[in-house]
């Protein structure tokens, strides 16, 4: 896949090169609050390693606040130019220790995953590994 597009609405249009098939790609980011953003993302100085946290109280609020994400940027894409496939990227940024197979009982189980329409699909990434719902 190429970007063939950087926008808004949705913020990228790639092709694939070998069919010249486009699809929407619409980009976001999960954080628990605006203060994650930076407050959270601070190296522990003698380990240099992301402080990660396996509480489970946080790792629920932070699966509740994606569910709220994938609500929101569904609400806002039918309004998007939809001629082509529209697929949300969400980057968990998050430093809570989520593991793949958490995420994936949640997305099957929330009611917010059940119609993600106009989106095609929903590809997390910033996990290992990378986890692509349709």
């Amino acid at each position: 896949l190429v970007c063939a597009v950087r926008g808004d609405k949705p913020d990228r249009v790639v092709r694939n090169r070998r069919t010249g098939e486009e699809y929407g790609i619409e980009l976001t980011a999960v954080y628990l609050d605006d203060r994650s953003v930076g407050d959270n993302h601070r190296m522990v100085k003698s380990q240099m390693a992301p402080l990660l946290s396996r509480d489970p109280a946080e790792i629920d609020a932070y699966l509740h606040c994606i569910a709220r994400r994938v609500q929101e940027k569904v609400r806002k894409a039918c309004n998007y130019d939809q001629w082509r496939d529209l697929v949300l990227a969400m980057y968990l940024n998050e430093y809570i220790d989520l593991e793949s197979n958490e995420l994936e009982r949640f997305v099957r189980q929330h009611p917010a995953f059940r119609n993600i329409a106009p989106f095609v699909r929903i590809v997390f990434t910033g996990i290992d590994p990378g986890i692509v719902y349709a």
